[in-house]
């Protein structure tokens, strides 16, 4: 092959999750020998729309790719009260060249994917997902929908985008989640294949066809598109959602991300973009004649307020320290300040902000200090979540107190919270749009110890990226009244010893073959993401509250007690 040169402008977000306004960002900054933490609004669809003309404009003399890595729905108050109408309007109005079909976009079914595809302007992606089998008469089909790409039987690979490139052609085809039905509730008539199989046959096909420039646009996660890139040769590059992955060097501005930009694994570079359109991921590649990838120009770009003066002066006083942090992040080669977009921007504040601003006014309780979340315990919280434990508390103490119900434990998983709260007023925007945005039913239950233990091992392995097929961090389990010891080095089904639970006023000893009554979520209680043993699990019954609601009525009864129920819950928790 010649050395001829085939460039391509690469655009992708991922994980967006109905966020359609600016993300709220700490940046931490040293002006003056002090370190300043300023929060700052970053992202949301209008700056997004506005930059994303502003890059394809700039580089008008190369043929322009842009991408979304799935996950559209759920996680904010916008799609609590609009659903897949208002992601439907406001993708179109971004226009990407495709979307893949990510968990949260099918959670719902297809009784809510299939007028989101009826409104859609541009393909969906999901190779892997196999519609074959729908039942007949189904009322919500997918099968053979035009802007949905997915497995075709009959060949059995994936459905494929071609597109003219240069001088020859470019094919685009997606990848989501093969256990789908172990993280979503698909519809059990979709049977999703194994994705590195159907990407093996794809590329395979399409290498038989000579073509080589392979774009795989991915919701598997970043562990999953290490595994993509090592075992399908012939992907030019990959396009990732699903675990929220923050590609760049941000370390300047107090952002501890150790993650490459276009991190290349067998010579495929993998690129994500972090999560809820906080940041723009935009990049020059050079390809050669074969596919390959052999130059990267570019990286994740924060979107900051053109008006960034205003936000850092109504944080510091000091009018030269004001300008000394207004000079560092304007100045960051990965920052850009950027207007938004008038058309998204008039479409956001006249049509579906006014409920969002009525809901925010409505103020459940005010934290006198802030009760902080993470899925997986870091330095910087070596127990975990502190928020999630409290969630889980609710459950126990409105199953009691409520119905009634004798329980033992209550178990939560880390992912179905969302963000942390923060001192001062908490409303009901804050709790439904972004802290518990999926308001799930709670399940009653009992179950035999040895079940008990396997559950909580398997939700931490699956956390921890312990089998090939973890579907993420979101698995994690913090409990209520359970504590456990779980060792990384142990082998499977070792790993977890010295499992507590509170009884009598004392920590006891989970026996294998007691049987303890326990509350979680109807989603957790259904065995996925490595609870699998807890479908051992009888006599189920149903909260008659959900557990957004629960948890609101929770933080309303304890508002003048917020900081002494954290610190009783970080005491019974694991």
């Amino acid at each position: 092959m010649s050395n001829k040169n085939y460039p391509l402008h690469l655009l992708h977000i991922g994980d967006t999750h109905s966020y359609f306004d600016p993300a709220w960002v700490n940046f931490s900054l040293q002006a003056k020998h002090q370190t300043y933490t300023l929060k700052c609004s970053s992202g949301g669809y209008a700056r997004l729309q506005t930059q994303i003309k502003a890059f394809k404009q700039h580089h008008a003399d190369m043929p322009s790719l842009f991408l979304h890595g799935g996950d559209l729905f759920q996680g904010s108050l916008y799609y609590n009260c609009f659903g897949e109408e208002a992601n439907a309007r406001l993708i179109n109005l971004l226009s990407p060249d495709a979307i893949v079909l990510g968990n949260h976009d099918i959670d719902d079914g297809s009784a809510v994917l299939r007028p989101f595809l009826d409104q859609l302007d541009c393909p969906m992606l999901a190779g892997n997902m196999d519609t074959s089998a729908e039942a007949v008469n189904k009322k919500y089909p997918l099968a053979d929908h035009p802007q949905l790409y997915a497995y075709d039987a009959k060949q059995q690979r994936a459905q494929v985008i071609l597109q003219p490139f240069h001088d020859t052609q470019l094919a685009i085809f997606g990848i989501t989640l093969d256990n789908m039905h172990q993280v979503a509730k698909a519809d059990d008539d979709l049977l999703f294949h194994d994705a590195i199989e159907v990407a093996q046959q794809t590329v395979a096909y399409l290498k038989k066809n000579h073509i080589h420039h392979i774009v795989v646009i991915s919701h598997l996660g970043l562990h999953a598109d290490r595994r993509l890139a090592e075992q399908v040769p012939g992907i030019s590059l990959i396009v990732g959602g699903h675990s929220h992955s923050l590609q760049g060097d941000f370390q300047t501005l107090g952002i501890n991300t150790v993650l490459p930009y276009g991190e290349t694994v067998s010579g495929v570079p993998i690129f994500h973009a972090g999560k809820h359109t906080e940041v723009l991921g935009s990049s020059q590649l050079m390809l050669d004649e074969s596919g390959r990838v052999k130059d990267i120009k570019g990286g994740n770009w924060w979107l900051l307020s053109s008006d960034l003066r205003r936000e850092i002066r109504d944080q510091i006083q000091a009018p030269e320290t004001q300008a000394l942090l207004l000079q560092q992040l304007s100045q960051h080669p990965q920052v850009l300040l950027v207007e938004a977009h008038p058309e998204i921007e008039t479409l956001l504040a006249t049509h579906y902000r006014p409920i969002m601003t009525e809901m925010s006014q409505q103020i459940i309780v005010h934290l006198d200090k802030s009760i902080l979340h993470t899925r997986l315990p870091s330095q910087h919280l070596p127990e975990g979540s502190q928020l999630t434990p409290l969630v889980a508390q609710s459950f126990y103490e409105y199953a009691r107190n409520q119905q009634s119900i004798s329980l033992d434990f209550s178990l939560h998983n880390a992912g179905c919270v969302r963000a942390s709260l923060y001192q001062g007023q908490v409303s009901y925007a804050d709790m439904l749009g972004s802290v518990l945005p999926f308001n799930k039913p709670i399940v009653c239950f009992k179950i035999q110890g040895k079940w008990l233990k396997r559950a909580i091992e398997g939700a931490i392995d699956n956390a921890y990226h312990r089998h090939p097929k973890s579907t993420g961090t979101g698995s994690y389990p913090y409990a209520y009244l359970l504590k456990w010891t779980y060792h990384h080095d142990a082998p499977a089904l070792r790993r977890l010893t010295d499992v507590w639970i509170w009884q009598n006023q004392q920590w006891c000893p989970v026996l294998d073959d007691s049987l303890y009554q326990g509350a979680c979520s109807d989603y957790t209680l259904s065995g996925k993401e490595g609870y699998t043993a807890l479908q051992h699990a009888t006599d189920h019954i149903y909260l008659d509250k959900l557990m957004t609601d629960i948890f609101i009525d929770w933080l309303k009864n304890y508002q003048s007690k917020a900081s002494l129920a954290l610190e009783s819950a970080q005491e019974l928790t694991a």
